[in-house]
C-alpha cells in the first residue's frame, strides 16, 4: 500500500517542486496558503476525472471562503446556481506607425471585459461604464479580500470581515450589480407573463441572463451573482491567454508572421468571418494550445477535495478533507512532449493532429491526461470554447492591425505570482499599427 511523502517546506510555486515530482513521480504533499495539498500524477487524471468523491464545489468553498458576505459570486457555481451556471455555459455559449510602448496587460482585460460582457449582457448593459467596473474588479478586490481574509484567525472571520475594506469593496460591487441587473430581471419576467396571457410570442434575447432564467425554470436564482461569477470565470483568465499568446508571438516573429497568413487566408477564403473560419485556423489553435501549456493559469489544476476515504488503482490511500491536484508542471515532461518540452514550439500540436486519429485530441480546447489546461473531466472549463472563439478573434485583430515586439534590452515580463501566472500589468511591449492583408 502506498503512503503519502512527509510533507516539505511552505512551497508557493510549481517550479520549485520539480525534483518531486520529476525524480519519483509519488504523490507528495506540500504547505499551500490554504493547507496541506497532496499532488497526484497525471496518470491520475483519468481515474479522478469524474469520481464524485473528488469534489470540486467543496474546493471552491475551501479556497475562496464562501460563507462570508460578499464572497458569494466566488462559490456561484456550486449546488442549485452552480447546475445553472453550467448547463447555461455548455448549452449556449494606437494608430501611430512608428513603434510605441503599451501596457498591454490593462489592454487585455479591457477588451476581454467587453468581448465577454457583450456576449452575456447584450450591447447596452455591455457599454455601461459601471457594469464594467463591476465586472473587471470585483476579480481584482475579491482575490485581496480572500487573501486578507485568510490572514485572520477562523473563530474571529464572522465579525471581523464586516470591517475589511476590500470585503466592503465586493459587497459594493455586489448591490451595483443587482442594482443594474435586477430591473432588467423583472422587465424580462414580466414580459414572459404578459406572453402567457396574451399567446403572443416573445422575442426572447440573445444572452446569458435569458439563459439563467431559462434553466432556473422559475426557482429562484441570484442573477447578479451570476453575471459577476461569468466575469469571474471568464475575464481576467481570458485576458491572461490573450497576453500570453501574445507575448509568445512577439518572442517568435517568424511564427507569428505564419499565423499573420493563415488568419488572412482563411478569412480571404471565407469571405470575412463564419462559424468554421475560427475551426480552420489550425496554426493558430496550436500555437495557443502551446503557450497554453507553457503558461498555465495556475501551478495546480483538477483540484478537489475528497468527500470520503479514497484508495486508487495503485494503492494511494487519500483521506476524507484531503485538497489534492496535479501539477501543471507535468505539461512540460519530456516524456511526452520531447526533449524540448521546455521551449515553446508553435506548430507541436498542428504535427500531432496531423497523426492518424489524432485530429480532435490535440485541439485547443480538448482536455487529457496529458493535457488539462482546462481542467479535465466532468469539472473541465464549460466556458472553454467561447474563451477559444474570443481569444482567436482578439489575436486575429491585434496581429493583423499591429506589429509587436519587446524591448531588445529586456527580458520577457515575468508572470508567475505566488501560485497563480499572472501577467504583470506594469510591463511594457512595443507596438506600431500596420496595414492589414484585409479589412476586419
Amino acid at each position: 500500500m502506498s503512503t503519502i511523502d512527509s510533507p516539505p517546506p511552505a512551497l508557493s510555486q510549481a517550479l520549485k517542486w520539480e525534483n518531486s515530482y520529476i525524480n519519483n513521480g509519488k504523490p507528495f504533499q506540500v504547505l499551500s496558503d490554504i493547507g496541506y495539498m497532496i499532488i497526484l500524477s497525471p496518470a491520475h487524471a483519468d481515474e479522478i476525472r469524474n469520481d464524485e468523491r473528488f469534489s470540486f464545489d467543496a474546493l471552491l468553498y475551501k479556497m475562496f471562503l464562501g460563507d462570508y458576505s460578499g464572497l458569494e459570486p466566488l462559490v456561484f457555481g456550486t449546488g442549485f446556481h452552480g447546475v445553472v451556471f453550467k448547463s447555461s455555459v455548455r448549452k449556449n455559449l494606437t494608430q501611430s506607425l512608428e513603434w510605441s510602448e503599451v501596457k498591454f496587460v490593462q489592454t487585455a482585460t479591457i477588451t476581454a471585459a467587453r468581448l465577454s460582457n457583450r456576449v452575456f449582457l447584450g450591447e447596452e448593459l455591455s457599454r455601461d461604464k459601471d457594469w464594467l467596473n463591476v465586472s473587471i474588479m470585483y476579480t481584482v478586490d475579491s482575490a485581496e479580500a480572500v487573501q486578507e481574509l485568510r490572514m485572520v484567525p477562523s473563530f474571529a472571520r464572522g465579525l471581523v470581515h464586516w470591517f475589511m475594506p476590500s470585503m466592503n469593496r465586493c459587497r459594493q460591487h455586489i448591490r451595483t450589480a443587482r442594482r443594474l441587473i435586477n430591473p432588467e430581471v423583472s422587465t424580462r419576467q414580466n414580459a414572459i407573463r404578459d406572453a402567457s396571457l396574451t399567446g403572443k410570442a416573445r422575442k426572447k434575447p440573445v444572452d446569458s441572463l435569458e439563459w439563467f432564467m431559462d434553466n432556473a425554470g422559475g426557482k429562484s436564482c441570484d442573477y447578479a451573482l451570476g453575471q459577476i461569477a461569468l466575469g469571474l470565470a471568464a475575464i481576467h483568465t481570458t485576458s491572461a491567454m490573450i497576453v500570453g499568446m501574445l507575448y509568445d508571438l512577439a518572442e517568435h516573429p517568424e511564427f507569428m508572421e505564419d499565423v499573420r497568413q493563415e488568419i488572412a487566408s482563411v478569412l480571404k477564403e471565407d469571405g470575412g468571418w463564419k462559424k468554421t473560419s475560427l475551426y480552420k485556423m489550425k496554426l493558430l489553435d496550436s500555437g495557443m494550445k502551446e503557450s497554453q501549456r507553457l503558461h498555465p493559469i495556475t501551478s495546480t489544476l483538477v483540484n478537489r477535495v475528497l468527500t470520503e476515504d479514497v484508495v486508487l488503482k495503485d494503492g494511494t490511500r487519500l483521506p476524507k478533507g484531503a485538497m489534492v491536484a496535479i501539477p501543471s508542471i507535468a505539461m512540460v515532461d519530456p516524456a511526452v512532449f520531447g526533449e524540448d518540452a521546455d521551449r515553446f514550439d508553435g506548430r507541436r500540436f498542428l504535427r500531432l493532429r496531423e497523426q492518424p486519429g489524432q485530429e480532435n485530441r490535440w485541439q485547443f480546447v480538448t482536455t487529457s491526461p496529458e493535457m488539462f489546461g482546462f481542467g479535465h473531466g466532468m469539472h473541465a472549463c464549460p466556458g472553454r470554447f467561447f474563451a477559444s472563439n474570443e481569444v482567436k478573434i482578439a489575436i486575429a485583430h491585434l496581429i493583423l492591425k499591429y506589429d509587436w515586439k519587446f524591448d531588445e534590452k529586456l527580458p520577457r515580463p515575468q508572470s508567475m505570482k505566488d501560485n497563480a501566472h499572472a501577467p504583470n500589468p506594469e510591463a511594457g511591449i512595443w507596438c506600431r499599427a500596420r496595414n492589414p492583408e484585409l479589412a476586419l
